[in-house]
């Protein structure tokens, strides 16, 4: 059980801070006694227990932690939610997997408004929950922990424009989590910085579980912006850091004093491919290579580049040491070193198979191989290196995006006849999710029409940047002619 490792370190050095978050300093002492009353509060106020999805639609912070290991203590399932998620994606998603309370604040309160019955709709900054979660409520003592088959649920980018359902156990998490840990040489009392969303598997896995299942801490960064990043890693003296390409380079393009990364010995990049030259010139300015990290919901982290010499091109590392990594063949038949094919791989973190997808779940697997989607191939010495992907999901700095999704709602639009959203490139090299729209004859429909209806039914980031209109619609990268993709 997790819960049982953070009570452990609480027992062993209940003074060391185990989270911050500005202000707010929790010792691992305070995050078990907080955690056990908003555990048992959830129980005796509202029925949850094992078994129970308890969603989370939470910035990071310091209330994460702690809804987490309450619901991992009760036996409860805990659902990240992306904070931007709209009620029509919600709906689907608490539909599906039977959510039974969803943890707000103001910011998503209003999305989750008719989702949930509105006492199922839990506010934890005012009220009766944020006393809870303070640790004021009254508690006994004599309730145990629990064990749950499954402790988190990720939400993941689907080949039918609806997400899939991502298991994980304790037992993945732990093993996922540690072997990071192990790979980076984490210790008690280091210090990482969580700029990275807890909702993102990699957020959730590698900035938050894994600096407390170290005895570490946990600096959680509300808004990602480089000039909070840079401050936030100087004051709080962190030896690690994990984010995004684009936010190194917008660290790199600051005026910032060398200062702010004179305690970083480690730097993580995650969510899309790091450019070279970005790498290149972070190591020369600041004296720390970037080291890529691959991995997946559904497999926890794969890989780690070695932070000697640089990086051959698509190179991600060596697979981590719990990790079998192999090359497919479309056939699925193993595929010597240096042949390109599928990566798949097996693990103590990998999930056991979609939830409610037995298709597609024995589809994925091969031998106990999870076929990742990723084309790449193995490199002199053990490496993997990475060639692109073989499904549509567009990766946009991180954020991934299916893009059936956005055309099936562009298609709720009566104007529009057919569409075709990609990615595209904006002025700076960054790509932007962009559509391609043929509206029905006779029909007007303009740009800010269309960003209008996205808006309330996809998150901010689904919403395509560059819409262009076209009188037909041209034949794919295949050059074949697009049929219509409507959803009946």
């Amino acid at each position: 059980m997790l819960w049982e490792r953070f009570e452990g370190w609480a027992r062993e050095t209940p003074a060391a801070e185990a989270v911050v978050d500005g202000e707010v300093r929790l010792s691992y002492g305070e995050l078990a006694t907080r955690a056990a009353a908003f555990g048992q509060w959830l129980c005796e106020r509202y029925g949850l227990g094992e078994g129970s999805v308890i969603a989370a639609a939470l910035q990071n912070g310091w209330e994460y932690p702690v809804c987490f290991a309450a619901a991992n203590r009760i036996g409860a399932v805990f659902l990240p939610v992306n904070p931007q998620w709209r009620p029509l994606e919600l709906a689907w998603l608490a539909e599906k997997l039977g959510v039974q309370a969803a943890l707000v604040n103001p910011a998503t309160a209003l999305e989750w408004k008719g989702v949930l019955p509105e006492d199922k709709v839990l506010q934890i900054e005012e009220g009766e929950a944020a006393q809870a979660l303070r640790g004021n409520a009254a508690r006994g003592d004599s309730a145990p922990p629990k064990s749950a088959r499954r402790a988190l649920l990720l939400a993941t980018s689907g080949s039918t424009g609806q997400p899939k359902i991502v298991p994980r156990t304790n037992a993945n998490l732990l093993a996922g989590a540690s072997s990071v840990g192990e790979e980076l040489g984490v210790r008690a009392g280091d210090r990482v910085l969580a700029a990275v969303p807890f909702h993102h598997a990699n957020g959730f896995s590698n900035c938050l579980l894994m600096p407390l299942l170290s005895g570490g801490t946990c600096v959680a960064v509300r808004r990602a912006l480089p000039g909070v990043v840079a401050d936030c890693a100087r004051k709080e003296r962190v030896r690690l850091i994990n984010v995004s390409p684009i936010l190194y380079n917008l660290l790199a393009d600051q005026e910032l004093a060398p200062e702010w990364m004179e305690s970083v010995e480690i730097c993580i990049s995650t969510g899309a491919h790091l450019p070279a030259a970005l790498g290149r010139v972070w190591r020369q300015r600041f004296g720390v290579p970037i080291r890529q990290l691959y991995g997946s919901s559904e497999t926890g982290t794969i890989c780690i580049q070695s932070q000697d010499g640089e990086a051959q091109p698509g190179e991600v590392g060596p697979p981590l040491k719990p990790v079998s990594l192999r090359i497919l063949s479309p056939e699925g038949v193993p595929l010597a070193e240096g042949a390109s094919g599928e990566v798949a791989v097996r693990g103590p973190a990998l999930m056991s198979g979609y939830v409610d997808e037995p298709s597609l779940n024995a589809a994925c697997f091969v031998d106990g191989h999870f076929r990742t989607g990723d084309s790449g191939r193995i490199l002199p010495g053990g490496s993997l290196a990475l060639d692109g992907r073989l499904t549509r999901w567009i990766n946009l700095g991180g954020v991934k995006v299916d893009p059936v999704e956005v055309e099936n709602a562009l298609y709720e639009l009566p104007e529009v006849a057919c569409c075709r959203v990609m990615e595209s490139e904006n002025g700076q090299g960054w790509k932007v999710l962009s559509a391609l729209i043929q509206p029905r004859a006779a029909a007007a429909v303009t740009r800010k029409q269309v960003v209008e209806h996205c808006r309330g039914r996809l998150a901010e980031y689904k919403i395509p940047r560059v819409i262009e209109f076209v009188a037909a619609m041209p034949g794919d990268a295949a050059g074949k002619q697009p049929k219509e993709w409507r959803i009946p």
